[in-house]
């Protein structure tokens, strides 16, 4: 019998026990529950018990080794909602009980109060039926051991007469019918826990598919029930195509008459065009707010200025060159937001949100030192919206180049999200593209300087940071007797130079020797050997041997010759006209000469042509794809990499972006995508261990970075660093442990991460039975067997199960053998065998009290037990 822990007055007079007293909430321990806590109600009780207060106290047992340790056994919610509600005490009947008792008071205090599903009344009175016989086992007929179990069985069957007693004494205590106590007994008793507790909550917890259940074997019942769900997705996934079809659909036409409308509309060339297009992008040409007129920086600008109310009328009303449904991407900087409204609006549009440019490297600024900039997204009229899943990020993060110019792949976006339909660039130049720009496609148009009043610059084409204003003046001092002149090439980008030198040689002629390299790409160095009769035409040999080197970097197709390198090269080139200029050198052409090419002979005064040739383009060698798409990769990755932190905080969280973009892509079956994402992440990994951006294998430190031996230590440390805790299904590309099921056998599985596009290593272990092998263990590739991974709709765990077993059984056509023999016991004439994957267990802290599969090794080391004695 339950007995009170204090006997009060009141206790003495009415024999009851369940007064109430006040309990600290945080010495309550919770400990394992039947039933989960359901937060709606949660909810609902904080409300009243703010309101009124607890009238209900909730139930208490004493317990632990000194028997003064206080465990919850009934109020979970209660108890739940007075936490969250910060409130130190609450009310409680603590009782002196066995667990049995108290385990039994939380089961019928919810068969009584809470509003149970089929499937938690068959768990809960199955489990009270288990309590039952276990305090009264003289009321199972054939038990032969502790609490009413037979060999081989679960609970001993009960007789009519006993059952009824059990079902006499529930209905009693819980207020149910008999009839609905052996009811939700029976299929508790046949039906296993974990297809129970797989239907606790769904839309198919009912008792219809529970009596289904019954009559299935308990491998079975598991399977009919993820059949169950399968069935589910498949509907929902088919009733979302079809609102997805009918949004396409829509969209289509919608898109289509708009394209319609914009045929129609006018466009002259050397004019705005008028209602011709749907989609605009603008990069505002915006007058600087300078200190001084002296020193404003609108002096140095590669494009001529716009006031905003000249901005504001040029595409107003009638003049606009967008359809009356139309979508805008217009360029501001941050001190400039309300200034493009303003102009946004006067077009008639409508901001709608934003894309974030993130130059990463920190500006100048008046108020804050400015390292975004914004693209406004904006629309009129009724242009359709995006089609779920295709949205790009808010944030996107680029080293900034030359002055005004914006990544390539605010335009790409822009493309991909419209392919189809017309697009306007206003303030640009196709000419001043870059050959991969996608705005060389057929559905942009551009319109730059075409405006009335305004001058159209050569310098548009190919905007370059400016020279400086330099007067006119004499040439610079010459060398002297083993005192050469040297001159350094300005503008460039941090990284790169240019230099050449002068030297006075002892019969009083010129030699020169010149030197070049750009950041992270190519360079050399060679005199130009030979006699030079006077310094001016050693000056100007010298920046014809800088310009001939940086001159086939512009023109240079390769993609390994970034935008960075072009724009050292002309900024190069700029200095090199501007110093021209200054020592009156301008109008003698320079000669293209190479710095690899040495002069045998005294270098000739250039004659003047009648028309200067433009420089040829250097032929490179024919490649293979693999080889430019390798190229590429890597010069990708060399740009990625200027913009990642130094810090392994910064690392690791730019790490989990590409991951997440990883895992997005395999899920929508972006291949394209899944390859960049997990080319990025190697990138990180490449330096963090420091390995030398100029070469796709080996590098690095000689011998590790301090940290890392190898490339390969770099990529543990990042997996570890992403790794999913034990027990939790992970994202696709990130290293986890968990549960799958592969042929009716709990496995575990060790998932390395899929950082390639075609699959990944694992190690299974079964826990129950050997089923591959006679150890229960097998290590193996994971391939789907198309090559790539593509979801289809599935997390990880799904897609595994159904990539291993479509592997192992070679795609349907062939049957996986299991073996039937549990762990400890080998079904050959030898006789029981030692079980090493059981004794690896005892030291896995995964197997051990608080690990994920601590309750999978307790049954599995029972069943060896059982089977050894």
């Amino acid at each position: 019998m339950a007995k009170l822990v204090w006997e009060s007055e009141f206790s003495i007079k009415t024999g009851s026990g369940d007064m109430a007293t006040a309990v600290r909430v945080d010495e309550i321990i919770i400990g394992h529950r039947l039933r989960s806590v359901d937060q709606a109600k949660v909810d609902a009780l904080k409300v009243s018990i703010a309101d009124l207060g607890l009238r209900t106290p909730i139930s208490l047992f004493l317990g632990g080794d000194d028997q003064r340790q206080m465990f919850l056994a009934a109020g979970a919610h209660r108890l739940e909602a007075v936490r969250q509600l910060g409130r130190e005490w609450i009310a409680a009947v603590v009782r002196e009980e066995d667990e049995f008792d108290a385990e039994l008071w939380e089961i019928d205090e919810n068969l009584c109060r809470a509003e149970l599903t089929p499937a938690d009344r068959a768990l809960f009175v199955f489990r009270r039926k288990e309590l039952y016989l276990m305090k009264h086992p003289e009321t199972a007929q054939g038990a032969t051991g502790r609490g009413g179990y037979e060999k081989g069985g679960q609970v001993g069957h009960l007789s009519d007469v006993d059952s009824k007693s059990f079902a006499t004494a529930t209905a009693e205590a819980t207020g149910q019918s008999e009839r609905a106590v052996r009811r939700d007994s029976e299929r508790g008793e046949k039906i296993s826990e974990q297809a129970l507790r797989m239907l606790r909550g769904t839309r198919h917890d009912k008792g219809v598919v529970l009596d289904r259940l019954k009559s299935l074997r308990a491998e079975e019942q598991t399977v009919y029930v993820r059949a169950l769900f399968e069935v589910d997705k498949a509907k929902e996934a088919e009733a979302k195509e079809i609102r997805t079809e009918k949004m396409s659909t829509k969209r289509a036409v919608r898109t289509g008459l708009i394209n319609a409308i914009a045929a129609h509309g006018k466009v002259t060339a050397g004019e705005m065009p008028r209602a011709a297009f749907p989609i605009g992008y603008c990069d505002f040409p915006w007058e600087q707010e300078a200190w001084s007129e002296a020193t404003g920086q609108d002096r140095g600008l590669m494009y001529p200025a716009m006031s905003v109310e000249d901005g504001r009328a040029l595409c107003a009303g009638d003049q606009s060159p967008f359809t009356p449904d139309a979508l805008l991407f217009f360029w501001v900087t941050t001190n400039r937001f309300a200034d493009g409204l303003s102009i946004v609006e006067a077009w008639g549009f409508r901001y709608v949100t934003a894309i974030t440019w993130d130059k990463v490297n920190i500006g100048m600024g008046r108020w804050v030192r400015d390292r975004t900039e914004h693209l406004l997204i904006c629309k009129r009229g009724d242009f359709p919206g995006l089609e779920m899943g295709t949205q790009p990020e808010s944030l996107y993060s680029e080293v900034k180049t030359e002055h005004s110019r914006k990544p390539m792949w605010f335009a790409k976006e822009i493309d991909r999200l419209f392919p189809d339909m017309r697009k306007l660039e206003l303030f640009q130049r196709k000419e001043s593209l870059h050959f991969a720009d996608v705005r060389h496609g057929p559905t942009w148009s551009f319109w730059g300087f075409e405006a009335g009043g305004v001058d159209k610059p050569d310098a548009a084409a190919n905007p370059v940071a400016p020279a400086p204003d330099v007067p006119a003046s004499k040439l610079p001092p010459g060398p002297g007797k083993n005192a050469p002149v040297e001159f350094t090439v300005g503008g460039m980008r941090k990284g790169s130079f240019a230099r050449f030198s002068v030297h006075l040689n002892d019969d009083a002629t010129y030699s020169i020797a010149a030197e070049c390299e750009l950041a992270g790409f190519r360079g050399g160095a060679s005199p130009l050997t030979g006699t030079i009769g006077t310094f001016e035409s050693a000056l100007r040999h010298g920046l014809a041997a800088v310009a001939g080197q940086l001159r086939p970097v512009i023109s240079d197709a390769s993609t390994v010759c970034t935008s960075g390198h072009k724009a050292a090269a002309r900024a190069g080139l700029k200095w090199i006209e501007a110093r021209m200029e200054e020592w009156g050198l301008a109008a003698k052409p320079l000669a293209d000469t190479r710095l690899s090419a040495a002069a045998s002979k005294p270098p000739k005064e250039p004659k003047p042509p009648k028309k200067p040739k433009p420089p040829k383009e250097p032929k490179s060698p024919k490649r293979s794809e693999f080889e430019i798409e390798r190229e590429t990769q890597r010069a990708l990755r060399v740009t990625y990499r200027e913009t990642l932190p130094a810090d392994d905080e910064g690392l690791i969280g730019r790490a989990w972006e590409e991951l997440r973009t990883y895992d997005r892509a395999v899920r929508a079956g972006a291949i394209g995508d899944m390859k960049d994402a997990a080319d990025r992440i190697r990138a990180i990994y490449e330096h963090a261990f420091g390995l030398d951006p100029l070469h796709s294998m080996g590098g690095g430190p000689p011998d590790g970075n301090g940290r890392f031996n190898c490339l390969h230590d770099a990529s543990t440390w990042l997996k570890d660093a992403l790794a999913a805790p034990d027990g939790d299904v992970p994202l696709f590309g990130q290293p986890g442990r968990f549960l799958i099921e592969l042929f009716g056998c709990r496995v575990d599985f060790k998932y390395s991460g899929l950082f390639g596009y075609s699959g990944g290593d694992a190690h299974v272990v079964d826990l129950d039975k050997p089923f591959f092998s006679d150890t229960g263990y097998r290590s193996f590739m994971v391939s789907h067997l198309d090559g790539e991974t593509i979801s289809e709709g599935l997390d990880v765990r799904s897609y595994l199960e159904s990539v291993c077993t479509l592997q192992f059984t070679e795609g349907g056509k062939k049957k996986v053998k299991l073996h039937d023999g549990p762990f400890g016991l080998n079904t050959s004439e030898d006789g029981p065998r030692e079980s090493w994957i059981l004794q690896r267990r005892e030291t896995d802290p995964a197997y051990l009290p608080g690990g994920f599969l601590y309750d999978a090794a307790s049954s599995t080391a029972a069943v060896a037990s059982e089977v050894a004695a």
